[in-house]
């Protein structure tokens, strides 16, 4: 159980979560998800959330949790395209 002080924030958090989706504002959802799972991990209606955002995002998750979005892929393609001409001995990193 978390403080009464805590369980504000929390409320506080979820009503911004919640106007964000209702804005479809997918990475602030994401971002407000995350910090009240930080304060009660136990929190499944921010894990929806976080889920349904993700899903929105078209995000999958790295291993420590942070999510891999479309725009990310896209970007790194666009790195790969433009280093791969460079005939370098080193692995791409993006």
């Amino acid at each position: 159980m978390v403080s009464e002080r805590i369980q504000r924030q929390i409320d506080r958090l979820r009503d911004e979560a919640e106007q964000a989706s209702a804005e479809q504002n997918w990475e602030l959802v994401l971002e407000k998800a995350r910090y009240v799972l930080t304060f009660d991990p136990e929190n499944s209606a921010r894990a929806a959330f976080l889920a349904v955002a993700e899903s929105a995002m078209g995000a999958r998750a790295k291993a420590d949790g942070s999510p891999v979005t479309e725009a990310d892929m896209a970007s790194h393609r666009v790195i790969v395209a433009g280093v791969e001409g460079l005939n370098t001995p080193y692995p791409i990193l993006s």
